[in-house]
């Protein structure tokens, strides 16, 4: 839809962006071969700790992912962007699309929730949502802002239908998959988001004011995730090496 809203150079822009963004889903993408089966186990014997044990897991990793990236792109991701050509200008668009996986990534695997807990319908349902969502944003936003529009977008449209997803898990089953500091980190991710577009002059300063609280917020929320992480990692390896 881009293409028929903006100029074929906010179209390149916005192509090579959203390439360089989509590798904030790598952490995701590469955890539910891992975590998938694992949760559908624990739901199968109604083992609701060792549920929100596994989505707490990959929500963390997905989370950590996606927002690591996001520091490194605010770091280097204009020399990134200028090895596929004069496309340093796309920098914020970058930083917002990158933003959007974040806010999706924070609410945990919840599209496979709805799928393994036998709510497929209510997937497809979400999913047609997303995609109205975001045309009628593109048409609304692309004409003001061009492809950075296009980039708040989608980042709002993801933000919207996860919170809607997360409603139905909790509604359907008393799951909760936020806490306060998840979702105070997604505020200040999305409040970023839109400051990006607002005030393109100071994207910088904003961009990092964004980046720095957002990863503490997350951290300090998630510090005891990350101990169990830790000692994960210590058993592991401990197993490991006296299999030798």
């Amino acid at each position: 839809m881009i293409g028929m809203l903006a100029t074929s150079a906010g179209v390149a822009e916005y192509a090579v962006a959203r390439k360089l963004a989509e590798l904030a889903e790598i952490g995701n993408r590469l955890l539910a071969p891992v975590f998938t089966p694992r949760m559908r186990y624990a739901l199968i014997h109604d083992d609701k700790e060792g549920l929100s044990k596994e989505y707490a897991q990959n929500r963390f990793i997905a989370g950590f992912v996606s927002l690591g990236l996001l520091t490194i792109y605010f770091i280097i991701g204009k020399p990134l962007l200028g090895i596929f050509g004069d496309y340093v200008q796309a920098w914020p668009i970058l930083l917002i699309l990158v933003g959007g996986f974040v806010l999706g990534n924070l609410h945990g695997a919840s599209g496979r929730y709805l799928n393994m807990n036998g709510y497929a319908n209510m997937t497809l349902l979400t999913t047609i949502v997303l995609l109205i969502l975001v045309v009628i944003l593109n048409y609304l936003m692309i004409p003001i802002w061009g492809p950075i529009g296009a980039a708040l977008s989608t980042a709002i449209a993801i933000l919207l239908v996860n919170n809607i997803i997360a409603y139905m898990i909790w509604r359907f089953d008393k799951f909760a998959t936020l806490s306060i500091s998840l979702m105070m980190t997604m505020l200040v991710v999305f409040i970023g988001c839109i400051s990006w577009v607002i005030y393109p002059s100071n994207s910088w300063l904003i961009a990092g004011i964004t980046i720095v609280i957002s990863n503490l917020i997350f951290l300090i929320g998630q510090r005891y995730m990350i101990k169990d992480m830790i000692s994960l990692l210590v058993k592991s390896k401990k197993l490991i090496n006296g299999s030798r």
